[in-house]
């Protein structure tokens, strides 16, 4: 594992969860999360979520998702605190590109000078030339061969369990699980699902 942190910005292993769990940042308020496409998708991503909050106490967590994202999540209780819905952009968001649009979008995320960007979208291809441009501090994701590398980046494996891969994306960024699998609750109810068996920290509704 050691060859798996060294490269990484020299930051050193803190413990293993799904993967290696790498040092924290510090000074991080401000998250934001890149992962697009549907329902599936974005339930996937829960879990890693989850552990992001709980590692940074206090953070923000902004996604930047999709319009069935938003819908969602606005109805739930979550440990995301804001959607902020995906212009279109190739190998991002499916649709015809604005480059004006583009263009006012992340000159909005840069104003928003957010420390931590963390890429959930597949292997970087696009999406990680996307999250360099939102000017975040520290940038945490997976990537393939082809892709532009991030700060602490993950080797991407196609034939991988979706929400564990997310996971090990948030131990790149210091986040040990709290959970393996999406819990949502009603805004202003309690989860439908059976309760967590995690400690209370790592619970966000």
């Amino acid at each position: 594992m050691e060859q798996l942190t060294a490269e990484f910005g020299g930051a050193g292993q803190i413990g293993v969860g799904v993967g290696p769990v790498l040092e924290k940042f510090t000074d991080v308020s401000r998250i934001v999360i890149l992962r697009g496409g549907g329902l599936g998708d974005l339930i996937f991503a829960i879990p890693a979520m989850a552990a992001l909050k709980v590692a940074y106490p206090g953070s923000t967590i902004t996604l930047l998702g999709t319009p069935i994202h938003k819908a969602l999540l606005e109805a739930v209780k979550s440990p995301v605190d804001e959607v902020v819905v995906l212009p279109f952009a190739e190998g991002v968001r499916p649709g015809q590109e604005e480059a004006a649009e583009l263009d006012r979008f992340f000159a909005d995320m840069r104003g928003r000078t957010f420390d931590l960007a963390v890429q959930l979208h597949g292997g970087g291809r696009y999406s990680n030339p996307f999250l360099l441009r939102l000017g975040a501090r520290h940038t945490v994701g997976t990537r393939t061969a082809d892709a532009a590398s991030l700060e602490r980046t993950v080797p991407y494996l196609y034939y991988q369990h979706e929400p564990l891969r997310a996971l090990e994306v948030a131990g790149f960024a210091g986040a040990f699980p709290v959970d393996l699998e999406a819990r949502l609750a009603p805004a202003g109810g309690e989860p439908h699902t059976k309760p967590s068996t995690a400690p209370p920290a790592s619970r966000w509704w």
